[in-house]
């Protein structure tokens, strides 16, 4: 959840990924499945031993092995060797943009035929018909199982917070961090104030200024029920918010170095490397960290409530690759993803007695001389699979699904839930438009640019790409789906 956390890595590795599918190995009688993931701070050195244990089950009960495929979340040009010695069936793709290039290239299967028969768990798990799964003509993704509902908050290192008898009842919104990180800059010269949550990304990502519709600048207010389209990086907000982060660099409380961090933020507070980092609020998300991490942190939610679109589900699938060689045993292994504890708890967790042990009270944990900086295999992207039924970390209360289930419906959802951008008349402006994005984006983000002189040669950039074509594409889609 983190969400958007692994967005453009993802991007940039499954395009050639899904391009190829798994081979069957000469010494292998049985289909191999591949699935590839992806992870910031995941731990792979027992990763082989994951495969060969998954593949142990898979045989007996679905008639295929498995392998994973593991490619860390940092630097793009890993992911152009990476894939091109790696195939891969099931990949778990970010960007709704992205979803819809990849259909349009013809490298996703439509798994609408072979879903009805070897799927039907999936579809019980997402509580979905095969017509609600489908878009852009076929069912090419399933989203991951869990609704992308989340709000903002802060991670603190707990021993600069009672160092400093730190009052965190102040802290409602990110701009209340400001006189507490001046206090750490003042006082700790070896600990960077504030990083980003995710390595070489924006410092403050997760608070909404609106609902974005085509994953890229087309937003609506989430309190504007007439759903006038506006472009997100032209509102006061987002402006105000680049400029703290600029005034932040400026006072030394964000590293100038920022975009080349390799570490994630959880990991740089909890070792006091820094003091402070943004943190995504959600029930399992808050409770599974502080199990992990246990005293050395302390999380603020901010004052505000989780917002919801549906379309948000969309912005990260599951998906088969259309050059598979087993497409009816891919989707009964990702069928087993969405729907047997066995497969999510090999996933999420490992191998029972090596990478986790079950308590007397039925949580995980652990073994003995085992934690999280020494343990053979830790994924930490859980937000993309179906946690529900997995295995409960200890620490995590016995009453998280009531839990999680009160936190959604206190989400408040966007008037244009329900509308499906259909970018296929102004690709051309959405890729010319995200090159601009990636240029001023990051930068931006970690206050490096001066917002008096960059900003607006920002905004004529985006212009001069294709924006406003954009912004009235949205607009027209929108108007005529209200009218529906």
């Amino acid at each position: 959840m983190e969400k958007k956390k692994i967005l453009w890595c993802v991007c940039g590795m499954m395009g050639m990924m899904l391009s190829g599918c798994a081979q069957k190995e000469e010494a292998k009688s049985l289909p191999v499945i591949r699935i590839a993931l992806s992870s910031y701070q995941g731990r792979t050195a027992d990763l082989n031993e994951i495969s060969q244990a998954i593949s142990e089950w898979t045989a007996g009960k679905i008639g295929c092995e498995v392998e994973i495929l593991w490619q860390s979340s940092r630097v793009s040009s890993e992911y152009v060797n990476f894939s091109q010695k790696k195939n891969a069936d099931i990949v778990f793709v970010g960007g709704k943009g992205t979803f819809q290039n990849y259909i349009e290239r013809g490298l996703l299967l439509d798994m609408e035929e072979n879903l009805v028969t070897y799927g039907k768990d999936i579809l019980m798990a997402m509580d979905s018909t095969v017509e609600d799964l489908r878009r852009y003509g076929g069912v090419y993704g399933i989203p991951k199982p869990l609704h992308e509902i989340f709000s903002a908050g802060v991670m603190l290192s707990k021993e600069y917070v009672d160092k400093y008898q730190i009052d965190v009842s102040q802290i409602h919104h990110m701009e209340d961090m400001e006189p507490i990180l001046e206090i750490i800059r003042q006082n700790e010269p070896d600990v960077t104030p504030i990083v980003a949550n995710v390595a070489g990304h924006i410092i403050s990502r997760s608070r909404p200024i609106g609902d974005l519709l085509d994953s890229c600048i087309s937003m609506v207010r989430y309190d504007d029920p007439t759903l006038k389209v506006e472009n997100y990086y032209a509102t006061e907000e987002y402006k105000e918010q680049i400029r703290m982060l600029h005034r932040w660099q400026e006072k030394g409380y964000i590293d100038p170095e920022a975009i080349m961090e390799i570490e994630v933020g959880e990991d740089l507070v909890s070792s006091g490397t820094a003091f402070a980092t943004e943190f995504v609020i959600r029930p399992d998300e808050v409770q599974y960290a502080k199990s992990r991490y246990q005293d050395k942190v302390q999380i603020i939610p901010f004052d505000e409530k989780p917002h919801y679109n549906e379309e948000r589900d969309w912005e990260f699938v599951w998906t088969v690759s259309s050059g598979t060689q087993y497409p009816r045993e891919a989707i009964e292994v990702l069928n087993l993803m969405y729907s047997d504890p066995v497969m999510i708890n090999f996933l999420l967790y490992g191998i029972e007695g090596k990478h986790y042990i079950v308590k007397d009270d039925g949580t995980f944990a652990y073994p003995d001389g085992v934690d999280f900086l020494n343990v053979g295999y830790f994924n930490d992207c859980k937000w993309g699979f179906n946690r529900t039924i997995a295995g409960r970390w200890e620490g995590t209360s016995e009453n998280i699904q009531a839990e999680m289930k009160s936190f959604n419906d206190s989400a408040i959802t966007s008037y244009a839930n329900g509308f499906c951008f259909d970018s296929s008349k102004v690709e051309q402006e959405i890729t010319a438009v995200q090159i601009v994005l990636d240029k001023y984006g990051t930068k931006f983000g970690v206050g490096l640019l001066d917002v008096d002189v960059y900003y607006p040669k920002f905004l004529e950039e985006l212009e001069m790409a294709g924006a406003q074509k954009i912004l009235k594409e949205v607009q027209e889609q929108l108007d005529q789906w209200k009218k529906e």
